[in-house]
């Protein structure tokens, strides 16, 4: 999907956005905050009032695991 008036303006700094993954859940995430609604992302609130965004943080506001079922802390 092209940039539009609802594209995030946080997206060429957000650790989820430059995410590379193609799963399906990645790719609706995406479409659904960074492209849908942005103003419903919790990593762009955070963003917006200067609080740290862990690199592991999705957009619902929840965090991304790895493969063994513990956070990410990059």
């Amino acid at each position: 999907m092209g940039i539009g008036p609802s594209t995030c303006a946080y997206r060429n700094d957000c650790a989820f956005h430059k995410k590379t993954s193609d799963t399906t859940a990645i790719m609706l995430l995406k479409e659904l905050y960074c492209h849908g609604g942005p103003s419903k992302c919790e990593i762009l609130k955070r963003w917006f009032r200067g609080k740290p965004i862990p690199t592991n943080m999705l957009p619902d506001g929840t965090s991304e695991t790895t493969g063994e079922g513990e956070e990410d802390e990059r």
